[in-house]
């Protein structure tokens, strides 16, 4: 799919301009789903049911244009879900070593001072 895109020049319209496959990986996702929207829209107004007739050459090329979309989308969710998961749990351990560094402190002031004076050594 992205090597027809390659070999094609897919371009695809946005606020802009034309952009290439290469370029969509780094465009806002809100932006991905007007364009997605954008060609969902062409094709749904150039079907017509026709038994004999096969899809024009501008209908296939947008068919493959809106897999990529929603190739990327998907990705680019999958990934901000695996960022978002990454982050709570940084934050969690984080949470966790601050807990342990008080309960180290408290541990350590809850000894006599004879105990405290062996551990200097």
């Amino acid at each position: 799919m992205f090597a027809k895109a390659a070999r094609n020049k897919y371009r695809f319209a946005s606020t802009k301009g034309q952009l290439t496959t290469e370029d969509l990986w780094d465009s806002p996702l809100d932006a991905l789903n007007r364009m997605a929207q954008m060609v969902n829209k062409r094709i749904k107004e150039a079907e017509e049911e026709s038994f004999i007739a096969t899809p024009s050459a501008s209908n296939v090329i947008d068919h493959d244009k809106l897999e990529i979309l929603k190739h990327i989308i998907a990705v680019r969710l999958e990934e901000n879900k695996a960022k978002s998961a990454s982050i709570a749990t940084a934050q969690q351990n984080a949470r966790i070593r601050e807990l342990i560094g008080k309960k180290k402190d408290e541990a350590l002031g809850d000894k006599s001072i004879e105990e405290l004076e062996k551990l200097l050594g």
